[in-house]
């Protein structure tokens, strides 16, 4: 029981934080992941697990991507290179670039192609 009141409390708070609604889709795949004080009175939603789909060749891009990283940084902070944490990266360096340049901004220029190369 008390499993169930901590879920619903999370996505309570969840409900609560979301301030942009993701576009609807066929399928997405969610899971909340926060951390419950001592107390249990509250949480706080810190990630919300996600499933998109993506070609083969930028899954092994993202995956070398990660080992070159860990081979860049300090050792003491090698185990902290994650693939969610260079997607996270990259989509917020993306959207900052949007919301600065506009239809300037690379994936802007990125989003054009690719939709006259697959759509046409």
């Amino acid at each position: 029981m008390m499993k169930k009141a901590r879920l619903s409390q999370m996505a309570q708070d969840l409900n609560q934080l979301q301030t942009v609604q993701p576009e609807a889709h066929n399928t997405i795949n969610t899971d909340i992941q926060g951390t419950i004080f001592p107390d249990n009175q509250h949480s706080i939603i810190d990630r919300v697990k996600a499933t998109y789909t993506l070609p083969p060749n930028l899954l092994a891009s993202l995956e070398t991507g990660q080992t070159k990283l860990r081979t860049m940084v300090d050792p003491k902070v090698r185990g902290k290179i994650n693939r969610s944490l260079l997607v996270e990266l990259a989509i917020k360096a993306a959207l900052s670039d949007l919301n600065t340049n506009g239809p300037e901004s690379q994936i802007y220029r990125d989003t054009e192609y690719h939709l006259s190369v697959f759509t046409d």
